[in-house]
């Protein structure tokens, strides 16, 4: 967390989660819940490679999936978006 988001109540937080979803459209929903599958199973130890290979996609584009995550989630690397997902219990 930033300096920001230390300093922020809990029912902040809890709506700027809220306001992080408004940018979901039905046409990204799909590749947003994907990102955050591929995200669980980093999360279990499992690399980059073979998320892209259960996926039959190249690392490059797993890649991106991650980068548009940390984007949407304001954080700078795939660490600090796993740990985010698993404060807001979207992965565990």
């Amino acid at each position: 967390m930033n300096k920001f988001q230390n300093n922020l109540t809990e029912e902040q937080r809890g709506n700027r989660a809220k306001q992080r979803t408004k940018w979901l459209s039905d046409r990204t929903a799909d590749k947003i819940a994907r990102g955050i599958e591929m995200a669980q199973m980093i999360a279990d130890g499992i690399s980059r490679k073979e998320v892209s290979e259960r996926y039959n996609l190249s690392i490059r584009t797993v890649e991106g999936l991650f980068n548009e995550l940390q984007i949407h989630m304001d954080v700078n690397n795939l660490q600090h978006l796993i740990a985010e997902l698993i404060r807001e219990k979207l992965i565990k």
